[in-house]
């Protein structure tokens, strides 16, 4: 009797143990079949615990931070705020903290910030530059029509491995702080260049481009309106720039203009070679004068004054070498007309 009941007794333990795997089973089963579209996390508005499971290592909600940075605005400068929209997560955090700032290139903003913008560069010194949106420079030389187009800045590696480190326009939301530093990083490198003036930035589909504006003493800019339909340009002119004028090549002229002051010819019509200065691009605001005014005109060669010369008047043709030998004038110069220490008395009758 006593084994009946011990045998009958581990019967119901194996059977309950058999209940209770194919139960366990039967809710893995379960599992696998619930749908992972109707679940927003682990409970919903009142607590209720969903039968569904959802894929909750994509539900933001408790899982994942989410965050985004805002538009450039003016805070303090031109700068976007990174913003958290999710209160509460218990997995991977946002990779910036709520009210972050970044800052932004300036043309992003409007007003104040918008307008003018101060770099400083590594020695301390401040270089002030205004901000010229939907403007595009033609850039001529000696004269020329054909637009002598600017050189881009866009280095290897190895030529400039800082440039290659900041990225590219591929993060949008980082986009205006990685044009920043773009910008910062060219202002920096030509911080003494003297024929540096400014940069031209340009986007487009094909991304973001900056172009050191470099011009010289013959260069003359032009500045046009923007028309292309996909494309911004922006100009970063620096606020203070030096005059830049040139010389014309000495020409052969018969005049009564300039003639040398105090000479007994002044005013006569005589021959005489000059040469006229034209300013090509004017200073602005703190800038440095041009060495002369445009329109300006200086004598090359000329007749001097009248002087007795064995008791006749003469005059002698002098040439200012230092300024004839120059352009296209190096040979066959129109200062050597008379030649070299030439004298005539033909422009002394009734010189006293």
């Amino acid at each position: 009797m006593e084994l009946n009941k011990l045998i009958l007794f581990l019967i119901i333990i194996f059977l309950s143990i058999i209940i209770f795997k194919c139960a366990k089973i039967f809710n893995i089963k379960k599992i696998e079949k619930f749908s992972f579209r109707g679940q927003k996390g682990f409970t919903d508005d009142t607590g209720h615990v969903s039968s569904f499971l959802d894929n909750m290592l994509n539900d933001t909600t408790y899982l994942r931070c989410d965050g985004d940075w805002g538009s450039c605005s003016n805070q303090s400068g031109c700068q976007q705020v990174y913003n958290i929209t999710t209160d509460n997560y218990i997995g991977e955090p946002c990779p910036h903290e709520s009210g972050a700032t970044s800052e932004c290139i300036p043309d992003w903003c409007s007003g104040s910030s918008g307008e003018t913008y101060l770099f400083k560069d590594s020695n301390g010194a401040t270089t002030e530059y205004n901000i010229i949106r939907n403007m595009d420079i033609t850039h001529t030389q000696g004269g020329g029509e054909s637009h002598i187009k600017f050189d881009e800045y866009n280095p290897t590696a190895e030529e400039d491995p800082f440039w290659v480190s900041i990225g590219d326009d591929t993060n949008i939301q980082l986009r205006a702080n990685i044009q920043l530093q773009k910008l910062n990083r060219i202002m920096e490198l030509y911080k003494s260049e003297s024929n540096f003036i400014g940069i031209q930035k340009k986007e487009d589909s094909a991304g973001d481009k900056f172009y050191p504006i470099i011009v010289y003493d013959n260069s003359a800019i032009v500045y046009n309106s923007n028309t292309e339909e996909n494309e911004k340009s922006v100009l970063y002119m620096k606020v203070d720039r030096d005059c830049r004028g040139t010389w014309s090549d000495c020409y052969l002229s018969t005049t009564n203009v300039n003639v040398e002051t105090g000479s007994l010819l002044e005013g006569s019509s005589i021959d005489v070679v000059q040469r006229e200065y034209t300013i090509n691009i004017p200073a602005i605001r703190n800038g440095s004068a041009c060495e002369a005014d445009s329109g300006a005109i200086e004598n090359c060669a000329y007749w001097d004054q009248c002087s007795d010369t064995l008791g006749e008047l003469q005059s002698s043709w002098i040439i200012n070498r230092d300024i004839c030998q120059n352009g296209e004038n190096s040979e066959n110069s129109p200062c050597d007309t008379y030649g070299e220490n030439a004298r005539t008395s033909d422009h002394c009758n009734g010189s006293n």
